[in-house]
């Protein structure tokens, strides 16, 4: 708990975008289940996972508009964990990724948990209600430190028995640098979710740049791109984007990088995975951070 809370505006509208979990009712129950979820200032999304048969069997979305702040979302998250028919039933383990652009990485050799608000500090300001917290990456030697508010983790604790917490940029940072580990060419990704923008950048099979940036307009959006090229000295003439999450060929995002950048192609799921026919209408590059969650929580 931090000061100057400041009073804030409840949300309780929500929209459902993605229900892509009815088919599959009749095997939700099984205890061999694992439920993957993400929550940001727009969002939530429920995944499902057969652990036994290593297998995605749906996923669902709701969003919701004009929220600044996760204590805002109590009554919407409630009314959605109430009335969802699939979060009623029983599972064997949960997980919930908190998405936002707050996050610090720090080398697991200077790492001490008594400083984690010391760390964080240093490029983030703590908001009223937050929570420090912290986990280790599989694939990266460092500790990841981030914030959760207090208020909404009570409501998943409450809920959901055994839960484990983890920031979005974990799993995305884990997932992609298990997926290049073998890599001979620099490799730039771009993932867009939720209002922001994830940009990393692996060289040498090493990561050497993450941020995470909020954008606000198109012009945002191409502006944090290039800096990074400019900050990086690469050429995008001829450095590859690749482009994970809310992002396709008809939007005036994909346009506008199409200006600047000569080779762009769109990532794929995380191939350890497999993923039921429930999920073919969504395209591959979507969802790339929950469909990693449980890489990073089993």
């Amino acid at each position: 708990m931090y000061e100057n809370q400041e009073t804030v505006v409840a949300i309780s509208r929500h929209t459902k975008l993605y229900s892509l979990l009815d088919t599959v009712g009749a095997v939700l129950s099984s205890p061999h289940c694992h439920v993957s979820m993400t929550l940001s200032l727009n969002d939530f999304v429920v995944a499902v996972l057969d652990v036994k048969q290593n297998t995605y069997l749906g996923l669902e979305q709701y969003s919701f508009q004009d929220a600044t702040a996760f204590s805002q979302l109590k009554d919407v998250l409630s009314s959605i964990l109430n009335q969802s028919t699939h979060l009623a039933k029983s599972y064997k383990s949960y997980s919930l990724a908190c998405v936002h652009p707050k996050s610090t990485l720090v080398p697991a050799a200077l790492f001490d948990a008594t400083n984690k608000l010391n760390y964080f500090s240093i490029n983030h300001q703590p908001e009223p209600n937050d929570e420090i917290s912290n986990e280790k990456l599989r694939y990266l030697d460092c500790q990841n430190i981030y914030t959760i508010d207090s208020e909404i983790k009570k409501i998943f604790l409450k809920k959901f028995v055994g839960i484990r917490f983890i920031h979005h940029s974990s799993s995305l940072i884990d997932g992609v640098l298990f997926k290049y580990k073998n890599a001979t060419t620099s490799k730039f990704i771009v993932q867009v979710q939720s209002g922001q923008l994830d940009i990393l950048v692996i060289q040498n099979k090493n990561l050497v740049f993450y941020n995470c940036f909020i954008y606000k307009s198109q012009e945002d959006f191409i502006y944090y791109i290039l800096f990074v090229f400019d900050q990086l000295k690469l050429n995008p003439e001829e450095q590859e984007v690749e482009l994970l999450g809310e992002i396709n060929r008809k939007s005036n995002l994909y346009d506008l990088l199409f200006k600047y950048i000569r080779f762009i192609k769109f990532g794929t799921r995380i191939d350890s995975f497999k993923y039921h026919t429930n999920l073919d209408s969504l395209p591959a590059h979507f969802f790339y951070t929950i469909f990693n969650q449980y890489s990073c929580v089993s």
